[in-house]
């Protein structure tokens, strides 16, 4: 996996629509077809445990170790995956080679 940061996303769609997709219980609103025109046709980022409806373009989660292991270890191969935590923190979480991480 290629090392990124955020600035690496900057103009990357432009003109395209992007869904971005939080944990409440909006999310039971779409139905499978929604889903899967999104996953297929359109531009998403998913926050935290989102990727568990759908598989998403991108990924931002921070802040818990359970999170950079879920990043490691669930998500889609193809979504790109950032991972935030405090200054100084980086040395708590190991570099799996499938998380970006950013303070």
């Amino acid at each position: 996996m290629k090392k990124m940061t955020f600035e690496d996303c900057f103009d990357v769609h432009p003109g395209k629509r992007i869904f971005c997709f939080g944990t409440g219980p909006s999310v039971a609103d779409l139905s499978p077809a929604q889903f899967k025109h999104i996953e297929e046709k359109e531009i998403s980022i998913a926050a935290n445990y989102a990727p568990m409806a759908l598989k998403s373009t991108y990924w931002v989660g921070g802040g818990h170790p359970t999170l950079c292991c879920f990043g490691t270890d669930y998500l889609h191969e193809d979504t790109i995956a950032f991972f935030h935590h405090d200054p100084g923190a980086r040395s708590m979480y190991p570099d799996t080679g499938r998380v970006n991480f950013c303070e």
